[in-house]
């Protein structure tokens, strides 16, 4: 090793060729690596130069969960060496057979580096080992969360997408060879997977062309071969169409294949336009509402054919493994499914109205379940948890879908597998068990996210050899919200959110196996761990848990739930007034509506504890012009339930306190600002909220009613929308509150006097009889009729 010569790299790589230990053995020796990294430059002979290529290439490919400090600096090595190769044509062809070495390591580095950092692409992959769970201890854990090793990983992943580097792996990607060109369609595919790392690729534009370095080993491509501007999407489109036209069944161009429909699957992911672009034929021309002065163009409708074609070629089998393919199926689902469910799913499912369900998209949704539901039979676990997957990303949120899953008898299906899995995780892979669960328990949550009769068969489940339990799932789902694997908590929180959409359940079931406490057990748990690596690592993926389990709180605080009284009692309360705080915005929308929630039908000790939980002026600040609108009208409506069947007295009390220092002309002062439409409160739900708020407040004691009948501003906008806004929760709120200020409230359908005259400037008389004769809405004339009824009763 010390001289360097290809025989002896030749011995260490066949030493370390399909032995594990061997290679983690040799990603641990930082003095061997960095001399077999030493090789890594054009000056070294090709002979011994490939040898050492390979070598890195199988190290890189080791499993672990942290990667060698020296291999970090392998992907910015090899991009330089393949950039003086491209820059001297001499070099192209003495390097040649070192070729696909170079790329074959890049690849493999590139993609261990993700994973330590990201995890598994389909799951929870070794993120379970990565991210603290609070639950074990693993010593792991110390190197992977430093700061300072995280950083450097990110940044070598980041480095390989620069601009200098574009034109480098383009030239790749687009070489005659397909030994070369077939690892860069896997590390764009990996990169592909954080939407910034998506767009920059997506960004590679013809400019990147204007090189002095020469297309290494490409063949000329034709205009038409790219109707993308951007040349990634438009190379795997030409390779998809090439194959398409000229088929190969060899085995190499077939991973071509599979690799151009991976990649254009992860490109598609979260991109709309592009999406709509390719979908762009007459079978969904319907949900086309393409920018026209998009730089892209529209493709033919011979693409989407040719997809659904492959999802629909081998349907007589039923297993994966007996495909007369050696590529998968799931990659064509996965291509098609991203390339009609990426984006808003509106765009595929809506028709010209934006009302009516798109046929021809219902009728390949429904083709789509069917097959994969006969490929869901297969015995090969790893394309079961890309089918789960698929599977959840194609019904998510789609009533009918859903609908004709469970008539296809899918949720058994996988609820049989589910109840298949070993009890102990030593008796499967780490990996693989923490993934088969997660994709497992997504599906299902997908089936069920709309259609009641999944859940409820989901919730009563009972596998066949334990006819005897009156309970499955529910009991397991306690079990795995404890999961030491992030993703599965994740999925059974969220599988747990859909099944507590059924009234009947939230009355029964999910009390009786007082679902509620562990729910709150698992946010307190995720709550008190270290976030800033999980963030910026996952993204808005890091909230999943505390989202979902919000989510279960805000639906079993209902006004029969004895839940209610948990949630005040043992501190839970605080902690959703907390999450009010919290710097991501559904977690805190969700703790805000599980605290709407409570209010509603409360009574006043909840009340006044809500208010001393918020603390001095809190509840007033997420109502005020700081906050996003969402937030500031789950606010509003907060103090609506607040105020909501209290006395005058307590109501005008009640109003003081949530006003805060300034009590109530504070108080009185946001719902001006929200009314009149100031800028920063402009926006027709906030107007709703604070009239809402406004009618209630309006009940209280005589100087409330005083200060309200001070506001000629409020008075004057209550005025013009009683006969002018078009909507209709507008003008019904509106009468509301000018009804409450008229009567009296110890004498029912009596006027008061005096604020009968306070109002007579405002013609209600007038604007009363409008609203009665003209509306179309009876909510409306109800309102307005009773007004006049009060007004003609005046003294």
């Amino acid at each position: 090793m010390a001289a360097h010569d290809a025989s002896s790299l030749r011995d260490l790589k066949n030493h370390i060729i399909g032995s594990t230990q061997n290679k983690i053995a040799l990603a641990q020796d930082s003095r061997q690596l960095d001399r077999l990294l030493a090789v890594l430059h054009p000056t070294s002979e090709p002979a011994l130069l490939k040898e050492a290529v390979a070598v890195v290439a199988s190290v890189a490919n080791a499993p672990s969960t942290t990667i060698p400090l020296a291999l970090l600096n392998v992907p910015a090595r090899m991009l330089l060496l393949t950039r003086e190769i491209i820059a001297q044509p001499s070099h192209q062809h003495t390097f040649r057979e070192a070729l696909p070495h170079i790329s074959r390591s890049l690849r493999n580095t590139i993609v261990s580096v993700a994973d330590v950092l990201w995890g598994d692409l389909w799951g929870a992959g070794p993120e379970g080992e990565i991210v603290s769970t609070g639950l074990e201890t693993d010593d792991a854990l110390q190197s992977v969360d430093d700061h300072i090793y995280s950083d450097i990983i990110s940044s070598c992943l980041q480095n390989v997408l620069e601009s200098a580097h574009a034109h480098i792996l383009l030239s790749l990607l687009r070489h005659h060879d397909p030994q070369v060109s077939l690892p860069v369609y896997h590390i764009l595919t990996r990169l592909s997977a954080f939407p910034s790392h998506r767009q920059r690729i997506l960004s590679w534009t013809t400019s990147l062309c204007d090189s002095s370095f020469p297309a290494l080993g490409t063949t000329p491509s034709a205009p038409d071969d790219y109707p993308f501007r951007s040349l990634v999407v438009g190379h795997v489109i030409s390779t998809i169409e090439r194959h398409r036209k000229y088929g190969s069944s060899q085995s190499m161009d077939l991973k071509v294949k599979e690799a151009s429909l991976e990649l254009l699957a992860a490109l598609v992911q979260g991109e709309t336009k592009l999406a709509t672009l390719i979908r762009g034929h007459p079978g969904f021309a319907s949900a086309l509402h393409t920018d026209r002065n998009h730089v892209m163009e529209s493709t033919s409708n011979l693409f989407i054919q040719h997809l659904i074609a492959l999802v629909h070629s081998s349907r007589r089998s039923l297993r994966l493994a007996a495909l007369s393919w050696s590529v998968p199926r799931c990659y064509y689902y996965e291509t098609l499914l991203s390339i009609l469910d990426c984006s808003l799913i509106s765009l595929i499912r809506s028709g010209p109205d934006g009302n009516v369900g798109s046929p021809e998209a219902h009728a390949v949704t429904q083709h789509l379940v069917a097959d994969i539901g006969k490929l869901l039979l297969s015995d090969d676990l790893e394309e079961r948890i890309k089918l789960n997957f698929l599977l959840a990303m194609l019904v998510a949120d789609d009533p009918l879908a859903q609908a004709s899953a469970f008539e296809a008898n899918i949720p058994p299906l996988i609820l049989q597998r589910l109840c298949e899995f070993p009890s102990k995780l030593s008796d499967m892979p780490r990996n693989l068990y923490f993934r088969s669960l997660e994709s497992s328990l997504l599906a299902l949550c997908a089936l069920s996210t709309a259609y009641d009769p999944a859940r409820v068969m989901i919730s009563e489940y009972r596998p066949c050899e334990r006819p005897q339990e009156r309970q499955y799932m529910l009991p397991q789902l306690k079990y795995w919200l404890r999961s030491h694997s992030y993703g599965v908590r994740a999925a059974a929180c969220q599988l747990i959110r859909a099944l507590s959409r059924t009234v009947a359940l939230l009355r029964t079931d999910i009390l009786d196996e007082e679902l509620g406490t562990d729910i709150i057990a698992v946010l307190r748990r995720e709550l008190i761990m270290e976030k800033s690596q999980r963030k910026n690592l996952m993204g808005e993926a890091a909230w999943i848990v505390e989202v979902s389990a919000t989510a279960v709180l805000c639906n079993m605080v209902t006004d029969f739930s004895p839940f209610r009284s948990v949630l005040v009692q043992d501190g839970t309360l605080r902690l959703l007034v907390g999450l009010t705080k919290s710097e991501h915005q559904p977690l805190a929308l969700n703790a805000l509506w599980a605290i709407k929630n409570l209010m509603f039908h409360s009574d006043l000790i909840a009340k006044r504890d809500v208010i001393s939980h918020f603390g001095h002026d809190w509840l007033l600040d997420l109502c005020s012009e700081k906050s996003p609108d969402s937030i500031r009208v789950q606010g509003l409506e907060i103090m609506q339930n607040i105020l909501a069947e209290e006395c005058p007295s307590t109501v005008s009390r009640l109003a003081n306190d949530l006003g805060g220092v300034g009590g109530l002309q504070t108080l009185l002062d946001l719902l001006e600002a929200c009314m009149t439409g100031k800028p920063a409160f402009d926006g027709q739900a906030t107007t709703s909220a604070s009239l809402r708020v406004l009618s209630n407040l309006a009940l209280g004691d005589a100087t409330t009613r005083t200060e309200i009948l001070d506001r000629a501003a409020v008075l004057q906008c209550l005025s013009t929308i009683v006969t002018e806004s078009p909507d209709v929760n507008l003008q019904v709120s509106a009468i509301t509150t000018f009804q409450h200020l008229i009567e009296s409230s110890t004498r029912p359908h009596t006027p008061r006097d005096a604020v009968v005259v306070a109002l007579q400037s405002y013609q209600l008389v007038l604007r009363m009889r409008a609203s009665a004769e003209n509306s179309k809405k009876v909510d409306v004339v109800d309102k307005a009729t009773a007004v006049l009824n009060l007004l003609g009763r005046e003294r």
